[in-house]
Order: structure tokens, then C-alpha cells, then sequence
């Protein structure tokens, strides 16, 4: 009996577990093999999925007779068990329909009347960024991305669509994971984005009413998936940051330095002391050259007296100077350390992320953790970020699902000596603009390199001892290493969700955030050396951020045979609140702490709170028929403590309509080749909000006076001051040309009034102004985003993009300058470049026509009425008949210009303010960029372009400064300067006088050693100054392979990459040095930290 039931158990176990064998190849449409496909044997847990080629196989019960084989973007389709199958799988356009995070829940993209780009993750990470914004460079028409400042840390300015107000934000509103974000944007690790949606129009944006009315950035963090098996992605890149843009061009050599000074004291001697002889004003110039009126006499380089370095090398009567060589350099300064090598150096950048995600049916997970170590090129400036995020999702119920979304932020980071504003203790202004005569280090007697005793380091020369002329008592090389200046910052971001399903259709929604940081900023000027000798000064301030934010939403999805409703209702709640303390003591006791209590005289104790809170109730609507016709409607209605009552609630919303043509009957013989064709058009109200928490009432400050308290008025409060107000209408048209090109072209046109704007009263009445509604301003425009899919293939992808964009921008109405007696309201006519007609970003300024050829003085043009007399003929007012503001005299003489005659003058005072057909804005600006995919190995590019625009280049003025020789370094043009050998293009006429028509803007007036009664003007406010803004920018570019799964299966690897990445690498610009991308403007500042350059390498692997 045993024996017959064992033989029934083994014959049992063999019906059972009998198994047969299914394989074969997974193919789409075309052809090509679908790598990672699922094939899963129907009714059993068993799969697997396809491999590189395609391929897979897989041993299934005899019982199954069918395996599902399903990928995503893909129709699944099930066919019988067998051998060598071939299983193609279609693209399942319903399936794969693109939608469109709008942080107020997602639309699907091909009905959505909105105009939104998205920037995916990949994307992103081909740049390997510190922080996102700086990498949304050239990525997205219409999205400007100011690099301000390479310090890392610091976030890029982004503007969408230009400058939406004159006084009011014209910032984005960042949300990120649906709950708007006021925190710092570098304290977000890009490698936990999953996407990154920009919002343009009205339609798009109206929903966020007030805090929309610039763009909204929509920013979604990365989640697990349900039904991943837990994964673990480790990403680990090293690499270094340093400079490779290029600085200006200056002179570099101690002798040509001194060469060019000879020079500008010589034309002093000639054209301001008036000394006839050549020979005299050539022997008072060598006696003069190392002088009090001239060079320090302490910064001789040379075993010579000042008056045998130059040979004035007379070239037709006139001297043409070179720098004597026979003379040679005194000991220790035959190599002169170089001021950039002493302030720059290479920094190191360590980014180490690990990511755990997966998920089932019910819970889904996604946990990181991320490292980064990111030092600047400029001495001690680095950045130290330690993130950890964890956003899980769970459905308990069927009926209920909900998110908590939690992150840590902790960063330190350190900005020495980096001070704006004309502050000389600043490194990159000595690189930029100090002459090349003077040395980092003092010298012993012997000229070897002195120590001080106090560090043990180089004794940094801080001038005193010399008396350098250039920053007498700074040197930033030797305070970057005595004092300090740093941030610490705590920052906390947690979220919830929770959605019930009521209905079939139907949902509530709560959404919930919570955001705070504390920062505390030190700032440390030593008590040895520089502007705080003997003394020592200690600034601390902390500053604390709460806001908390919460969202009720009803929402109702239904579909009716061919029709599609979306309706959505909801409720808005936003609190900030901020708490300021500063403390400031000097006289250290200890050199180097950072402790406040180290000072013994306290200077300065503040602090302060602030807190506004908003309240809102918003809807919107959305039809769809037959996924052909799309109508939207928004309304917000937003209240805000920043106003008075009465005037707190502002209504604002948009309407907008789309029609995807592509779907239509008459369309279907080109449906082969035109797809998702779409077009669309909205217009919408949006509202800004003013700046200041308080301009709705009076402010005071809190004084001491006499031991008394006293209420000092800070500014003057209007109870009328509201909204402002933009109407916005979009007009877009998107379609796809096959598998091949996808476009999208944009036109906009925006108009904004009720601008906040500082109405000037009489200082009579204790303040200078009031805030007011006023004013009109136009923006327009148009877009365009176009990406080239030009090989796609089973090994080789290729794709190209290529956007741009063009604005206009101008005011349709000037604020009111005062009202008279009578209650009469009185525009201003003109303030700076502001005008009826004209953009605030049009230069205004006077012409500089070029250099007198006698004398070498700068000639600037000028204008008079002739009604009046000849030029400068006095009038009958006392004054002289010149036009000091040519488009202010046709305004209040219309239609008078018969009467305009032009001259040219030396006197800027005397030249004629005007219009010069220039502009800050540019023709064209956008971005080009490079995707390949050849058989696992990876290239991607992208770079940054603009096509026109003027930004005016302080720094190459700075450099090309009239000072007394050794104040300032030159920029080389200083080489093609005036002298009576090299006089220029001007010619004269035969009565003596100049030939305007000769005349040539790119000449160079004189250099006379700070004197002369209008060459301190030489380097006057004009078109002189003004710089091409067009450039070519090379932003990024990333090399990388990915290892096929063959290889890596056998180290237990499901993923694994290498590549090597690198950020700014070039740029081609009008000036070398100059880059327009540091500012809206493009203008230059000899004190701003350029953008930085990344060269880094990486591996990322999944296991």
C-alpha cells in the first residue's frame, strides 16, 4: 500500500509541476526589438521581460495556454504559448497621451488650451546641476535664465516672457508637488525631480491668480511606481569648477603699464598745462612718471630711476614712447605673481545621490538621500548641501489614496569678499581693474617674499606702506583667508494629500504644506589688516521662514459618448511669516571666531517680524467634444493682507479655447504625416501684487531720542493702493510632421495696468513719495519650440531642438506726476527712458560721435533750437541754447523739428539726451540643443544664442576710466588711445573746422593723468559704452555609455552608466569678457562673481 501511494504522489506531482517552454521576440510597429517588454503566463505569477534584442524566454505550467505581453506606451496584447514567437506590439495613442502637470491636477496635453512646455528629468540630469533653475538654460522659448552670480549655491533670475511690472514682482511663482514654494530653490537636489513644467499664459496660469501673473514654475518630485520591484539608484560624480568664460582683456605687463601712463602724463603736460615745447613736456613727464602726481614711487619695479624707463622714441616731431628693456627688474620681482592665480583656483565638486523606490498595488515608495560638496573657483567659496526626501504613496481603500511628502534640507555655504556696489574689498574687481604694477606680497630687503608673523603665510601687501593708489588698505587675496562670511540654513518641506473618491467621477481633494527654514548669516572683517584694522567687526543675523498652505478641491471627471467634462471647485489658504534678528559688535577680542559675544562694542542690535496671509476660492471648467473641440474657463478670486479693506479682494480668470484639427474627418488622408495638430487661443485678467507687506499704511521706525521713544515715519502708506492688473491673450499652433519634427509656435500680447508706481511729492511733507496705481505697459511677442527627430532607429537616435523668441516692450500710459490746484492730474512726459511709445528698456542717453583730431578729446553730439540763436547763445532765461533732452523738446514742441539744428560739443553737460535706436532687448533669443544615442553611447549639447539688444558694458568703462596714472588698470583698447602719432579718423575741413562726417565712434579719446576740464567726462554715460548683447553660449554638454544588461546581469546590475558632463564651456561675444548673461540687461559689473565652469564625471548604476 505505501508503495502504490508513493507512486500516485509522484504521478500527482508531475501533472502538476509539469512545464513547457515559450520563447521568442518582442517587436513594434517597425520592426525593432522593445527592450524590457513584460511577458507574464495568464493566470500565474510567472514572467519575465525582454531582453536587448527583444528577446526572451521562459519556462510557464502546462496549464498556461496563454502569455500577456504588454509594454508602456504600448497596446498588450496575448497570444498562445509557443516557441520562436514574434509578438508585435502597436503604439496605443490613448494609452501614451502626454499630460500637463499644472499643480492644480494634470490635463492631458492634447486637449489642454493652455500653453505649458514640460523639461523631463533626463533632460536635467544630462547637465548634472547643482540646483534646477541654472539648468533650465536654452531649454524652453521664452524662458530667460539670468546666471547672476557663479557662487554655488546662489539660483539663477528666471523670467518668462519678460518683465511683467515696473515695481511689482516680476518673479515666477515656483509649486512644487502641488503646494506653492517660498523656500530656497538650491535646497531642492535636482536628482529628485521628475519634471519640471513651465506655465506661460493666461489659461495656463490663471488658476494661481495674483501669484501667476508671471509664469508659474511647476515643479514634481520623483515617486515609486506600483508594481516595481524595489530598486536602489546610486549616482556618484567628481569633478572640478573653475573659470574657462574669459575675463577682459587688460593689460597684463608692468612695462606696457607704464608705458601707457608716460603717455597720459605726457598729454597732460601738452593739452591741459599747455606746455608748448615737446621737449619740456617730455623731461616734466619723466619727472613726473614715479611722483605724487603720478605713479606710486614705492611701486618702481626697476633698478632705475622713473625718469630713464621710457624712450620717447620721437616719430615726426611727436613722441611715440617705448618702455627701455636695458633697464632690469629689481630683485624678487622679475616674475610678478599674477593677481587671478592669487584669488581663483580650481575647486573640487562631489555630488552623491542614492534613490530607493518601488511599490505595490496599494503603497508606492521613493526615498533618497543626496551629498554635495560644491567649491568655487574664487578662494574659500564653496557650498555643502546633505539632503534626504521621502514621498510615499498609499491606497488603503479603493475609495481613498493619499501622499506625505517629506524633505530635509541642511547647507552651509561661503561668500567672502564678494560684496557689490562699488565695495573695493572685493576680489573680482582687482582682477578686473587693478594695475598690473602692483603685487599681491610685500618683499624683504633681499626681494624674496616677506612672511607674517602672525599667520605664518605670505604678507599680503595691503598698501598702506607704499601708498598704492589703487584700494590703499585692501587686499582681498589676504582677507579671504582672515575673514569670513558664511550661511548655515535648516530648511523643512513637508507635504500631504489625501483624495476620497465620492463618486464615479467624482473626488475631494486636500492638499497640505508646510514649509520653514532658519538661516544664520556671519560675517567676520578681520582685526589685522584692511578697512577693520585694529578694530575687528562682527555682523550675525538669523532669519527665520514659516508658511503653511492648504487647498480644499471637488472635482468631477466624466465622459458622455463624445463628450468630456472636467469641473473643479476649490478653496485656498496661505500664511508667511518671517522673524529677523541682527546683531553687530567690533572691537575682538578673539581674531578668529564667529562668535557675537567676542565684540565688545555693540553698534547695532534689530529685529523684526512680518506676516501676510491670502485667502482664495477658485473654479475651472473644461469641456471637450469628440477630442476635436476644448473650451476652459478659470476664476480666482484672491484676498490678501497686503491691502487695506475694501480693497483686499481681487477677481481675477480666463477663458480659452482649443480645436486639435488632426482629429477631424477632412484630415484623415494627411494623418500619416500631420499629427497632433492643435490650435488654440485664450485671454485671461490676471492680478500682481505689490512688494512691500505695508504699502497700504504708514510705516515707523522706533528711535531713540534723548532716552525717549520716538516714532520716526519710515514711509508713507496709500489705503487706495490695489491689484495690479494684466490682460493677456495667447495664440498657439502645435502639430507633429510624422515621427520627425514636433513644433509649437506662440504669439502673446500683454497688457498691464494699474502699476505700482511712487508718485513724487514736495519734501516739505516729510517724504518723498506715495504708491499709486498708475501706468500702462505693453509686453508682446512671439515663440517658437521646434525638436527634429532625424534618425530614430533600433541603435541610433538623433534629435535636434531649436527655439526662440522675440518681444517688444512699451508703456501705452505715463504714471501721473502731480495734481495741481485745480485737482487737474499731470503726467509725466518722460522718466529716464520711460516714454509713451518707448520701452523702459530703450537706452536714452547721448551719442558719442568720436574723437577731435587736434586734441584728442571726446566729441558727443549736440542740438539747439535755432528760433533761439546759434549753439550756446545765451537766453533769454539765463541759460544756454542747448537741448538737453531731445525727445522731452519734440514732446513739448510738436511738430517744431524744422526748427532742430545739430552740432558737436566736448561738453557732455551740452549734448543732447535722445533716443539712440537701441535697446536691452533683444531681436532673438532662445536656445539649440543635440540628443544622439548611438548603440549605448550618448552625446547631448545644449547651448544659449541672442541676436541683438545693447547692454552697457560698466566694466569696460571702468577699465577705460581718465584717472591719475595707477588708479586703474586699462583695457588694451587703451593701446589705439589718442596721441599726436595716432590722432584717429577725423579729418578736418579746409576752414579748420572738424568733418562730422569723418568722425569714427570706435576711436579712443586721450588719457591725460585725470586732469582736463572735460576729460573726466571721456568716459561719460554714452553710446560709447554701449555693447552688442548677441552671443553664442555653449551651456552643456554630456558624454556617456550605458553598458548593455548582458554584461551588467552577470555583476547583479539592472543599470549602469558612465559619463563625463560639462556646464559653460564657452561663449562668443561682442567684447571678450563681456556676458550677457549675467543680467537681464546684459549689463557688466566689475564686482559680480561670473558664471562658473563644471567639468565632471559620474557612474550610476541600479541594483
Amino acid at each position: 500500500m505505501k508503495k502504490i501511494f508513493t507512486l500516485m504522489f509522484l504521478a500527482l506531482s508531475l501533472c502538476v509541476f509539469a512545464e513547457q517552454q515559450a520563447s521568442g521576440v518582442v517587436v513594434d510597429g517597425n520592426g525593432e526589438p522593445v527592450i524590457g517588454a513584460s511577458i507574464q503566463a495568464k493566470g500565474s505569477t510567472q514572467g519575465t521581460i525582454s531582453d536587448y534584442d527583444g528577446k526572451f524566454e521562459l519556462s510557464v505550467p502546462e496549464s498556461v495556454k496563454t502569455l500577456v505581453v504588454s509594454f508602456v506606451g504600448m497596446s498588450t496584447k496575448e497570444v498562445a504559448v509557443g516557441k520562436n514567437l514574434r509578438v508585435v506590439l502597436t503604439e496605443n495613442t490613448e494609452v501614451i497621451q502626454e499630460v500637463v502637470v499644472t499643480g492644480y491636477g494634470n490635463v492631458s496635453k492634447g486637449s489642454y488650451a493652455g500653453s505649458a512646455q514640460a523639461v523631463k528629468a533626463e533632460d536635467i540630469e544630462k547637465k548634472s546641476p547643482s540646483e534646477i533653475s541654472k539648468a533650465l538654460a536654452g531649454e524652453i522659448a521664452g524662458v530667460q535664465v539670468i546666471n547672476g552670480s557663479g557662487q554655488p549655491g546662489t539660483n539663477a533670475t528666471i523670467r518668462i516672457r519678460g518683465i511683467g511690472s515696473l515695481n511689482g514682482s516680476s518673479a515666477p511663482l515656483y509649486v512644487v508637488d502641488g503646494v506653492t514654494y517660498d523656500g530656497d530653490i538650491s535646497s531642492i537636489d535636482p536628482g529628485d525631480i521628475a519634471s519640471t513644467t513651465i506655465l506661460k499664459d493666461a489659461t495656463a496660469t490663471s488658476l494661481y491668480g495674483a501669484r501667476g501673473a508671471n509664469g508659474v514654475i511647476v515643479i514634481t518630485t520623483k515617486k515609486g511606481t506600483s508594481g516595481e520591484e524595489g530598486k536602489i539608484d546610486v549616482d556618484v560624480k567628481y569633478g572640478a569648477n573653475m573659470r574657462l568664460l574669459p575675463l577682459y582683456d587688460v593689460i597684463t605687463s608692468p612695462e606696457e603699464y607704464v608705458t601707457l601712463a608716460w603717455q597720459s602724463i605726457y598729454n597732460a603736460q601738452r593739452y591741459v598745462n599747455n606746455v608748448t615745447s615737446v621737449k619740456t613736456a617730455i623731461d616734466n613727464t619723466n619727472a613726473t612718471l614715479y611722483s605724487g602726481s603720478g605713479l606710486p614711487v614705492g611701486y618702481n619695479l626697476w633698478d632705475a630711476d622713473g625718469k630713464f624707463l621710457i624712450n620717447p622714441n620721437i616719430t615726426n616731431g611727436f613722441p611715440n614712447p617705448i618702455f627701455d628693456y636695458s633697464n632690469p627688474r629689481r630683485a624678487g620681482y622679475e616674475n610678478l605673481e599674477s593677481w587671478k592665480d592669487a584669488i581663483f583656483r580650481v575647486g573640487q565638486k562631489v555630488d552623491a545621490n542614492v534613490k530607493i523606490h518601488g511599490g505595490t498595488e496599494k503603497v508606492k515608495y521613493f526615498t533618497s538621500f543626496g551629498y554635495l560638496m560644491d567649491e568655487g573657483y574664487y578662494q574659500s567659496s564653496n557650498f555643502n548641501r546633505f539632503t534626504v526626501r521621502s514621498n510615499v504613496d498609499y491606497e488603503p481603500k479603493k475609495w481613498f489614496k493619499g501622499n506625505v511628502n517629506l524633505a530635509y534640507t541642511y547647507y552651509s555655504m561661503n561668500n567672502p569678499n564678494q560684496a557689490g556696489d562699488g565695495a573695493m574689498n572685493n576680489g573680482f574687481f582687482y582682477v578686473n581693474a587693478i594695475p598690473s604694477i602692483y603685487p599681491v606680497y610685500m618683499r624683504t630687503e633681499d626681494g624674496s617674499i616677506a612672511m607674517d608673523p602672525r599667520t605664518g603665510k605670505p604678507y599680503y601687501d595691503y598698501g598702506n606702506e607704499l601708498q598704492r593708489s589703487f584700494g590703499m588698505g585692501i587686499n582681498p587675496a589676504g582677507s579671504l583667508f582672515l575673514d569670513k562670511e558664511n550661511q548655515v540654513q535648516h530648511e523643512v518641506d513637508a507635504k500631504t494629500s489625501m483624495e476620497f473618491k465620492l463618486y464615479k467621477g467624482l473626488k475631494f481633494t486636500i492638499n497640505a504644506g508646510l514649509h520653514y527654514y532658519n538661516n544664520l548669516y556671519t560675517e567676520v572683517t578681520n582685526k589685522y589688516y584692511g578697512d577693520a584694522a585694529g578694530i575687528g567687526r562682527i555682523v550675525q543675523q538669523s532669519a527665520n521662514l514659516f508658511t503653511i498652505s492648504a487647498q480644499e478641491m471637488l472635482e468631477y471627471n466624466g465622459t458622455f459618448g463624445d463628450h468630456t467634462v472636467r469641473v473643479m471647485a476649490g478653496h485656498e489658504n496661505y500664511l508667511y511669516q518671517t522673524n529677523y534678528l541682527l546683531g553687530y559688535k567690533s572691537y575682538l577680542a578673539n581674531g578668529n571666531s564667529s562668535n557675537l559675544s567676542d565684540g565688545i562694542k555693540l553698534n547695532a542690535a534689530e529685529g523684526n517680524s512680518t506676516r501676510y496671509a491670502m485667502d482664495a476660492y477658485f473654479a475651472t471648467g473644461m469641456y471637450t467634444y469628440k477630442e476635436r473641440y476644448t473650451i476652459t474657463a478659470n476664476y480666482r478670486a484672491d484676498g490678501s493682507s497686503r491691502y487695506a479693506k475694501g480693497h483686499r479682494w481681487g477677481h481675477f480668470g480666463s477663458v480659452g479655447a482649443a480645436w486639435t484639427f488632426t482629429n477631424e474627418d477632412f484630415i484623415a488622408p494627411a494623418k500619416d504625416w500631420l499629427k497632433d495638430g492643435k490650435l488654440r487661443l485664450s485671454w485671461g485678467v490676471l492680478g500682481n501684487q505689490v512688494n512691500s507687506l505695508y504699502s497700504y499704511t504708514n510705516t515707523y521706525v522706533i528711535e531713540n531720542l534723548y532716552d525717549q521713544i520716538a516714532f520716526m515715519e519710515a514711509s508713507k502708506g496709500n489705503p487706495n493702493i490695489t491689484w495690479e492688473r494684466s490682460n493677456i491673450v495667447d495664440l498657439g499652433l502645435e502639430f507633429s510632421i510624422g515621427q520627425y519634427l514636433d513644433a509649437e509656435f506662440d504669439y502673446f500680447y500683454k497688457l498691464t495696468d494699474n502699476m505700482i508706481y511712487p508718485r513724487a511729492v514736495a519734501p516739505s511733507l516729510g517724504y518723498s513719495s506715495v504708491p499709486t496705481n498708475d501706468a500702462k505697459m505693453v509686453n508682446s511677442g512671439v515663440e517658437f519650440q521646434l525638436r527634429a527627430h532625424l534618425v530614430d532607429t533600433r541603435n541610433v537616435k538623433l534629435d535636434l531642438m531649436f527655439n526662440g523668441a522675440h518681444y517688444k516692450n512699451y508703456m501705452t500710459q505715463m504714471p501721473i506726476d502731480y495734481t495741481d490746484a485745480n485737482g487737474v492730474d499731470h503726467r509725466m512726459t518722460m522718466n529716464g527712458a520711460m516714454s509713451v511709445g518707448h520701452s523702459m528698456y530703450d537706452h536714452y542717453t547721448i551719442r558719442y560721435l568720436g574723437v577731435d583730431p587736434t586734441n584728442g578729446q571726446s566729441l558727443f553730439e549736440a542740438y539747439y533750437d535755432t528760433r533761439k540763436g546759434d549753439f550756446l547763445a545765451e537766453t533769454e532765461d539765463g541759460g544756454y541754447n542747448y537741448i538737453p533732452s531731445l525727445h522731452q523738446w519734440k514732446l513739448e514742441n510738436p511738430n517744431q523739428e524744422k526748427y532742430l539744428a545739430t552740432t558737436i560739443t566736448s561738453d557732455p553737460t551740452e549734448a543732447a539726451l535722445q533716443y539712440v535706436g537701441m535697446s536691452y532687448l533683444p531681436d532673438l533669443s532662445g536656445g539649440v540643443g543635440i540628443d544622439l544615442e548611438c548603440y549605448g553611447v550618448t552625446l547631448s549639447a545644449t547651448c544659449s544664442y541672442q541676436i541683438g539688444g545693447y547692454g552697457y558694458d560698466n566694466t569696460y568703462l571702468y577699465l577705460m576710466q581718465n584717472n591719475q596714472v595707477g588708479s586703474n588698470n586699462w583695457h588694451i583698447d587703451a593701446r589705439n588711445a589718442w596721441t599726436e602719432t595716432n590722432p584717429g579718423h577725423g579729418k578736418l575741413n579746409e576752414d579748420g573746422s572738424i568733418n562730422v562726417a569723418s568722425l569714427n565712434p570706435n576711436d579712443i579719446p586721450r588719457f591725460s593723468n585725470g586732469a582736463g576740464k572735460y576729460d573726466s567726462y571721456a568716459t561719460e554715460g554714452s553710446t560709447r559704452f554701449l555693447t552688442s548683447n548677441s552671443f553664442f553660449s555653449l551651456n552643456n554638454v554630456q558624454v556617456g555609455y550605458t553598458f548593455p544588461k548582458k554584461l551588467i546581469e552577470k555583476i547583479k546590475l539592472q543599470k549602469l552608466n558612465i559619463y563625463v558632463a560639462a556646464n559653460n564651456l564657452a561663449i562668443a561675444t561682442a567684447r571678450r569678457g563681456y556676458n550677457p548673461m549675467t543680467s537681464f540687461t546684459g549689463s557688466s559689473d566689475t564686482h559680480a562673481y561670473s558664471p562658473l565652469s563644471t567639468i565632471i564625471g559620474g557612474v550610476k548604476f541600479t541594483f
